[in-house]
């Protein structure tokens, strides 16, 4: 669910994978991983992509 949140803010804003790597100090490999939702990154992974993008993680109590 959030890698295609991600995916979806990251391509509104016309950023390519190698751009966000650069950006974020992550591997493309890794970003796309996330955004494919072969995996769920960590919390602290998830802040740097946000944030690179704008944008911030934040918890919300039902």
């Amino acid at each position: 669910m959030i890698g295609a949140t991600i995916k979806q803010l990251r391509e509104a804003q016309d950023i390519n994978l190698y751009t966000l790597a650069k950006i974020t100090g992550l591997g493309i490999t890794q970003i796309r991983k996330i955004e494919d939702g072969e995996t769920s990154p960590k919390v602290d992974t998830a802040e740097k992509i946000l944030d690179a993008l704008g944008y911030r993680l934040q918890v919300v109590k039902k």
